[in-house]
């Protein structure tokens, strides 16, 4: 049979039934990608200004900014979306409206080098992240992800935030986000450059759930119970905390196949945990990927952002 002569009557089908189809395939797959787990999104979106606004939330609804690239990619995109509004063209879209999850990985803040003498401007022309653009959005996100390394990203649009009241109509008046998940992960704990601000500290305070998916390569040190807990968090930074999940000490179980494991998620639920004992942790046991150039005999490495962008923590 010749394949190429296949076609597909897309046309006779209902309008409803015809959405959902183009929502089912703009949805992107994490859980198996091995490439851009957003290309099907991005073809449909080619298709037509109207498949484009059926495709965008779900290309929008988790966005994973895991290196420095895709965060200069990502600030590019609402640099056009700011000249689409202004130009009243049909490209233009809200993101804020779409945006639920969102993940910043690996990103360092390198300032710009200065041009030498000898050499042209654009040779040192290293583009730095625009906050004023990006504070709007990332902090529209109810569910906010970051590795520690990355937490600039976070409070310096934060402090854009707070000093501007650039962002939105958020659920409370006095704060200019709308981020009520925070997942931190990361090998190392950095807390001082959002409780040592004003506005680091109303973020902190606003948090209702809270993710700890810290450290990569072994357990978290110790029960979590307040007064025995090894763990350098600030809870008294985090009054509104309800519900707080990390991995169970012993993380992880080694398996032939160590493209993937099983992790034991731990999950502590109840108001005021930053001021009493957790109490007893529900636990589940869920399968994630391991990190790149992980083996046999060597250090295991969960692949956390793969797992939170599969919504299995958190």
């Amino acid at each position: 049979m010749n394949t190429s002569t296949i076609t597909f009557p897309f046309a006779r089908l209902s309008t409803e039934l015809a959405l959902e189809i183009l929502q089912l395939a703009a949805t992107p797959d994490f859980a198996t990608s091995d490439g851009n787990p957003y290309s099907s999104a991005l073809t449909l979106c080619l298709v037509s200004h109207a498949v484009r606004r059926t495709a965008l939330p779900q290309l929008l609804h988790t966005v994973l900014l895991s290196h420095a690239h895709n965060v200069l990619a990502f600030i590019h995109a609402l640099r056009l979306q700011k000249s689409y509004k202004s130009h009243a063209l049909p490209l233009a879209v809200d993101y804020t409206l779409y945006i639920r999850r969102l993940w910043v990985g690996e990103c360092w803040d390198i300032p710009p080098l200065p041009p030498a003498a000898d050499s042209s401007a654009s040779d040192f022309n290293v583009p730095d992240i625009d906050y004023a653009l990006l504070a709007p959005v990332l902090l529209a996100a109810p569910e906010f992800g970051v590795d520690f390394a990355c937490l600039h990203v976070l409070y310096k649009s934060l402090e854009v935030a707070w000093t501007t009241s650039c962002c939105f109509e958020s659920d409370s008046p006095l704060l200019p986000w709308k981020t009520h998940t925070l997942t931190l992960a990361g090998d190392f704990w950095r807390w001082r450059p959002l409780t040592s601000t004003a506005e680091g500290s109303a973020f902190l305070g606003s948090i209702s759930q809270l993710v700890l998916l810290i450290p990569t390569h072994f357990g978290l040190p110790g029960p979590f119970r307040r007064e025995t807990c090894s763990l350098p968090v600030p809870w008294a930074s985090l009054p509104r905390v309800e519900r707080v999940v990390f991995p169970s000490p012993d993380l992880l179980a080694r398996y032939e196949d160590v493209r993937a494991v099983d992790v034991e998620m731990q999950t502590i639920e109840g108001p005021g945990l930053a001021a009493k004992d957790a109490g007893t942790p529900r636990r589940e046991r869920v399968r994630v990927k391991m990190a790149e150039g992980e083996g046999k005999g060597g250090e295991c490495s969960v692949d956390w952002e793969d797992a939170w962008a599969c919504a299995l923590v958190g």
